[in-house]
């Protein structure tokens, strides 16, 4: 099981297929393999442009397992992000989230946007698929 972030999705919806979108692909094959969360979601169906292809994905998309961002979800985002921020790493709040999520859950993260999440890797132990 792991996360697949929005850099993947976009990469999948769009049939560029890279290593990441490629594993994705192979992935959805398996039961249970890929989880969601909010922040992904939001990521993913805010960037479709044509209704009948949100209504579409948004229809695909809800067949993943979700995993909800509670309120310790909410705090350990800001602990993180505050933590990143003082040791000079540059993050966003949706970055965080989502790494919150996946530390909550025990479940690596896979993404075309390394450089956004290898600072999370080496100073707050996200692991990277």
């Amino acid at each position: 099981m792991f996360v697949v972030d929005t850099s993947v999705w976009i990469e999948f919806l769009a049939a560029r297929w890279g290593r990441e979108s490629t594993l994705l692909r192979e992935a959805l094959h398996r039961v249970n393999r890929v989880r969601l969360c909010g922040a992904i979601l939001q990521e993913v169906l805010q960037g479709i442009r044509e209704d009948d292809d949100f209504r579409r994905e948004r229809q695909n998309l809800a067949q993943f397992r979700y995993r909800e961002a509670t309120r310790g979800t909410c705090l350990r985002v800001a602990q993180l992000y505050r933590q990143l921020r003082r040791k000079g790493v540059k993050v966003s709040s949706f970055d965080t989230t989502i790494e919150a999520v996946c530390l909550e859950n025990g479940l690596p993260l896979r993404t075309c946007d390394r450089r956004h999440f290898e600072p999370m890797a080496k100073h707050a132990g996200l692991k990277l698929a």
